[in-house]
Order: structure tokens, then C-alpha cells, then sequence
């Protein structure tokens, strides 16, 4: 794990090499496991690495503290310039110490050091080495790979900054439900459970009854689902319903109302056991009406012994009242 200094020292040496017709990567991993031998024979990492536009390769190790500076781990001095980057006090600690000096490589190495202004300065210069064409494409080859591995994580990041998919979808259908109930507290509680978004909720008196009719305004993504769902409620039926989508066609918003009044008769059927039609008793309000002509549209109220349904066609509309008894 980088300590902070180091990330600081890392970053410093990135600001002070960057430049037109140099390019930088930190962390390169020396060849493969296949091509590793060609040079040392160990897996190496370079802290970081950079090649100008005429080949011209230098390799930077950071050491930030003393037991940095004398673990175990290689010194990959690979370049045709090297240079040790540690801290200004620290280099002072070690600078005439022999196992420090023969780090450095008999004196080939170059010192930058982090002083008291938090920048880096030249301490010493490197002598510069002769690399053959087989050492500088594997060093080629090691930065290019690394550099692949920053720029995939730069996308990662990227993407990861992208808006994120919307937990719900839009709110483009807009479903108001009128709920006749005698069991207000329990009908809000079950709307608190629902899987389909609500955006308002509303309780008030029923002027027919001693119910109340909440109001929903729903925006659901799956119609059928949302009309299974809001029939299910125990001592509730549906009083009334709109439904718009504004980035549906108008077809497509009547079939979907159609839906909406089908449910809200077949809900009066099966609450009801006798259903009468101008003092007549019926099978169902659904059976009467489905060779009716609705093609336009079609209304529907239902209270809790009564149900309204206006039809309408291209040149009419027709009201029909089924009432019970039970």
C-alpha cells in the first residue's frame, strides 16, 4: 500500500516530466512471464518510467522512508537514465552510508530529492547507459502494456461517473385511481407496500357514504400488473380511474383505458352476487356490454351498489346503470 508521500512524490515526478514529446506511466511491469528473463530474471516493477520521442528511456524508484530504502525488494534501474527519488531528510541520513552508496550503482545512479518546499530538485545527475535494441523493446513493450492498464482504469472511473439507470423509469404514464373504501388506514398502509410507484396519496370523506375515497396518482410501467395489483385490496373497490401517456399515441391510450373500465366491471361483477339492469336481473355487466359499441371510448363510476358506463361510438353515447341489492 502507497503511503501518502509517496503518492505525492509519484505525482511530482508526473508534473515535472510532462511534457511535449515525453510520455509517463507509473507502476511499469517489467515484461512477462515469458520475456522477464531476458533482463533480470525477477519480476520487476518500475515505480515510473518515462520515453521521450527519440527513445530515450528513464526510470524513477521512490523510496519514502528507511525501511523503504532498505527492504528487500529490487531496484529496477533499467533505463538509460535512473534516478532514486526519496526525501531530502532522508537522503541525508544515508548519503555516506556504503550500503546506500552501492544502491546507487558506483555512483551511476541520480539523486532527486524532496525538499522543505514539497518540490523536487536534482541533487545529482546519472550517467547515462547503452541499452541494446532487444532491452529498449522490452522496456517499450512493459510501458505500453501499463499504460493500457491506467487508461482501462481511466474508463472504468468514466463510467462509473455516467448517471446511473434509473431505479423506476420515467414517470411518462400518469394512472389516477379513485378508491372507495371503509377501511382507510388499512387501504394507506397497503399503497405504502405497493411495487408500483406513487407519487400522491389523499384521503377524503365519501358524500354516498360513511367510506372514504383516497386518491392515488400511480405511475406504473407494467399496466397489467398495476391493475392486478390495485383490485387486490381487502374492503376496497375502485371508484373511478384516468390514465394518460403523454409518450404513448392516443390509440394506444384508449386500448389501455378500455383495460382500466374492464377491470373496474368485472370488479362490480364479482363483488355482487345478483346484478339487475333496468329492474332486470342479469348474468354480469360484463356479458351485457361486450357487444355494445365502444369503440371510442368508454366512462365507467362504480359506488358500492351501483355501476355507471357510458359507451361511446363515432356518432353516440349511451349510459348504462347496473345496480344491486346485496
Amino acid at each position: 500500500m502507497k503511503t501518502e508521500l509517496t503518492k505525492k512524490i509519484e505525482y511530482l515526478i508526473f508534473k515535472n516530466t510532462t511534457k511535449l514529446g515525453v510520455g509517463g506511466c507509473r507502476e511499469v511491469k517489467i515484461g512477462t512471464h515469458k520475456t522477464k528473463s531476458l533482463l533480470t530474471g525477477e519480476q520487476e516493477f518500475v515505480d515510473y518510467m518515462t520515453i521521450t520521442s527519440d527513445g530515450e528511456i528513464s526510470c524513477y524508484e521512490i523510496k519514502s522512508s528507511m525501511n523503504d530504502l532498505k527492504s528487500t525488494a529490487r531496484l529496477s534501474f533499467l533505463g538509460h537514465k535512473n534516478f532514486l527519488v526519496l526525501p531530502h531528510t532522508l537522503y541525508l541520513q544515508v548519503a555516506n552510508e556504503r550500503w546506500f552508496l552501492e544502491k546507487l550503482e558506483n555512483h551511476s545512479i541520480g539523486i532527486i530529492v524532496l525538499d522543505e518546499n514539497n518540490k523536487l530538485r536534482l541533487l545529482k545527475k546519472c550517467k547515462k547507459k547503452k541499452l541494446s535494441i532487444g532491452t529498449q523493446t522490452l522496456l517499450l513493450e512493459s510501458f505500453a502494456r501499463s499504460a493500457a492498464r491506467d487508461a482501462k482504469k481511466l474508463y472504468d472511473l468514466e463510467i462509473k461517473k455516467l448517471p446511473k439507470k434509473r431505479k423506476h423509469p420515467m414517470k411518462t404514464a400518469n394512472l389516477t385511481v379513485f378508491f372507495q373504501t371503509s377501511n382507510s388506514e388499512q387501504l394507506i398502509e397497503n399503497l405504502k407496500s405497493t411495487t408500483t410507484m406513487i407519487s400522491h396519496t389523499n384521503a377524503i370523506p365519501s358524500k354516498e357514504s360513511s367510506d372514504y375515497i383516497i386518491f392515488v396518482l400511480y405511475h406504473p410501467t407494467d399496466i397489467e400488473e398495476t391493475l392486478t395489483e390495485i383490485t387486490s385490496y381487502p374492503d376496497t373497490f375502485i371508484n373511478r380511474a384516468m390514465y394518460l401517456d403523454k409518450a404513448q399515441s392516443l390509440e394506444d391510450n384508449e386500448t389501455v383505458r378500455t383495460t382500466i373500465a374492464t377491470t373496474i366491471i368485472n370488479q362490480f361483477d364479482n363483488r355482487h352476487k345478483t346484478i339487475y339492469y333496468q329492474n332486470e336481473p342479469i348474468s354480469s355487466a360484463s356479458d351485457y356490454l361486450k357487444n355494445k359499441d365502444s369503440k371510442n371510448n368508454i366512462n365507467v363510476v362504480q359506488f358500492n351498489n351501483t355501476l355507471h358506463c357510458t359507451l361511446y361510438s363515432q356518432t353516440d353515447e349511451e349510459t348504462y346503470v347496473f345496480k344491486s341489492q346485496d
